[in-house]
């Protein structure tokens, strides 16, 4: 079990969207090469959604550097607590994780609500000492809603700190709300539940 503090703005962007030079954004000196990575996602809430109420997201991912289980607490506009259990081969949460979500007294409460792939292009930005500042991902996901099967595609900019500050992100921000990305793209499970 590993517990992480993560603090990411996302966007949403059409097909067409092409990611700018972040190099123009004042602390970045070099862009990383970028590598593709297919990620499979399940996540659990219960019927009444008491895990999205409290912001807390339950998930099981495969693929990517941090596949595993996933708990995260906090909402969207402030840093996220994220606890992390490697991945097996159940099919159903950890003993460990499901003790530390207070709200759910029942396991058995808590169901697959949605399954998202998503295909994933990261860069990373280094400043001048080759220390990596934030992470740029863009998204090309397609979400199936599990209760009847709905399905939904979009396409979302995530850009995560890794050893930068706030500012850093406010300034790619600036960068990408400057070529039409909007921010505040709601999280990826509440859309897939939201899909009509």
């Amino acid at each position: 079990m590993t517990d992480a503090t993560e603090l990411e703005h996302k966007f949403e962007v059409g097909s067409d969207f092409r990611l700018p030079d972040l190099c123009q954004v004042d602390g970045i000196d070099r862009v990383g090469e970028p590598t593709t990575t297919d990620l499979d996602a399940v996540y659990f809430d219960t019927l009444d959604g008491r895990l999205q109420q409290h912001h807390i997201l339950l998930r099981r991912r495969s693929g990517g550097t941090d596949e595993g289980w996933h708990l995260k607490v906090g909402g969207l506009a402030e840093p996220r607590t994220e606890r992390r259990y490697p991945l097996d081969d159940s099919a159903e949460p950890p003993a460990d994780l499901l003790q530390a979500i207070p709200i759910v007294t029942d396991p058995e409460q808590l169901q697959p609500v949605a399954r998202i792939r998503t295909r994933r292009t990261e860069r990373p930005g280094y400043d001048r000492h080759g220390r990596t500042l934030v992470s740029v991902a863009e998204d090309d996901v397609t979400a199936e809603r599990q209760m009847d099967g709905t399905r939904s595609h979009w396409h979302e900019i995530e850009a995560e700190l890794v050893d930068g500050d706030e500012r850093l992100l406010g300034d790619i921000d600036t960068v990408l709300l400057d070529r039409r990305a909007r921010r505040g793209c709601v999280p990826k499970l509440v859309r897939a539940l939201r899909a009509r």
